[in-house]
């Protein structure tokens, strides 16, 4: 029993009869909410009640709603094994709305008046990336809504697996080895033991081999049902890229950060090394094919540099110079409130990314009160807002930078709700 103006809340719990009593302050409004657990829960609430000064009795009839239980089962079209063991499904209701359920022993249930499901005609049941990864969805993706109790069975075929085993020649030190697992389209699935017996799933994949100091090695296999795929993989020792980074005048720069951006979607690591007081770095090369070398600097800003396509046998870059920066700055305003909750001014970031290397981040700084200072080598950038996570691109704050030391003033930004819906993940930009 709630009393909403006083933030009241009394509690009872109902007998098997369904009879309870409530102790309540004469002269109050009150709302009751019943909710119950089994089996899914549900909430009902009654209209207000006045208590008075004498005792009030109140009657209700209460409708059990409708259940949707859905049986997610192992097996094939012709065959049924068993139930699903603890795992997740998504199940996505219409205007584009999802929610996780968990399984407990095969089966979940959810009421048919909750909100989730309110002016849907019927869902989509999938399975979660966890689940994806042992199982393949055979029946059951789609159930139309009707009237009444229903129960839905969803049908799972266990994937089919095999056995990898990479072994890995060529090191000093054959501990510090690492093995990765990539899908024929690149994505990385799982970090491989190397010169272990793994259980995977049957398909084709392509394995990236790395250790400190050499070089990262491809290699593609196709893993088949029940059987044992072996592959070696020899790994060369990495070349050493070494430079200096100076700045306009010549005088080394210390402690600047040095790190190198491969063009290949397989590499998983990027490299990243400071510079001693002399200014001088040594990198070693992991990487084969195109590269970029990206230099920071807290006083002089960033810069992204082409290596060419042989960087891999590149000895030195020589000087690679940061002359004084330019001042970039720019006024806006923030409308963040409607799409990131309890996020202020505080919280906003800017940043910018080369134009010809649109993944690697050369400067970021906070927004302060809709204020923007930043330091920028000479050239072309991106402009990017960043919050929480995610990050949006504003064309506003798109620059051109000519010389070095010379002020720009970019036009004023405006950052609305509208325009914070086209957000994307951050982690595809190159923050490291």
């Amino acid at each position: 029993m709630t009393n909403g103006r006083k933030g009241l809340h009394i509690y009872a719990i109902a007998n098997k009869n369904g009879v309870f009593n409530i102790l309540g302050f004469c002269g109050r409004k009150y709302r009751l909410e019943i909710a119950r657990s089994k089996p899914v829960r549900a909430v009902y609430h009654s209209p207000v009640i006045a208590v008075g000064p004498k005792d009030l009795a109140v009657r209700w009839q209460l409708s059990l709603p409708a259940i949707l239980t859905i049986r997610a089962v192992i097996g094939t079209e012709t065959t049924t094994g068993s139930l699903l063991e603890e795992r997740e499904i998504i199940v996505r209701s219409s205007g584009e709305r999802a929610r996780v359920f968990p399984i407990r022993k095969g089966v979940f249930s959810i009421a048919k008046s909750d909100e989730f499901l309110a002016d849907t005609k019927g869902i989509e049941i999938l399975v979660t990336a966890k689940s994806a990864a042992e199982y393949s969805l055979v029946k059951g993706g789609y159930l139309e809504l009707r009237d009444g109790d229903q129960t839905h069975t969803l049908l799972l075929e266990l994937k089919r697996k095999g056995f990898l085993n990479v072994s890995i020649s060529g090191l000093d030190v054959k501990s510090t080895a690492r093995v990765w697992l990539l899908s024929a389209a690149g994505d990385v699935l799982a970090r491989q033991p190397a010169g272990r017996r793994a259980e995977v799933l049957a398909a084709k994949y392509r394995v990236l081999a790395w250790s400190p100091g050499y070089i990262f090695e491809r290699a593609n296999v196709e893993v088949k049902k029940g059987r044992e795929e072996r592959l070696t993989i020899a790994l060369k020792r990495a070349p050493q890229l070494k430079g200096k980074v100076v700045d306009g005048d010549g005088a080394p720069i210390g402690g600047a950060r040095v790190g190198l951006r491969y063009a290949s979607a397989d590499m998983i690591r990027s490299q990243e090394v400071v510079t001693l007081k002399d200014g001088s770095f040594t990198l070693p090369v992991e990487g084969s094919g195109g590269a970029a070398l990206r230099v920071m600097s807290m006083l002089h800003g960033g810069r992204v540099i082409a290596l060419p396509a042989d960087v891999d046998r590149a000895a030195t870059v020589g000087d690679i110079r940061l002359c004084v920066p330019a001042q970039v700055t720019a006024k806006g305003v923030l409308e963040p409130e409607a799409a990131v909750a309890s996020k202020g001014a505080s919280d906003w970031s800017a940043m910018w990314v080369s134009r010809e290397y649109p993944k690697s981040v050369v400067a970021f700084v906070r927004v302060r009160n809709g204020a923007i200072k930043a330091r920028l080598q000479p050239g072309q950038y991106l402009g990017y807002i960043f919050c929480g996570g995610e990050c949006v691109r504003m064309e506003s704050l798109d620059c051109t930078v000519k010389a070095a030391g010379e002020s720009v003033a970019l036009g004023q930004y405006r950052l609305t709700v509208k325009t914070w819906a086209t957000k994307v993940p951050l982690s595809r930009l190159d923050m490291r």
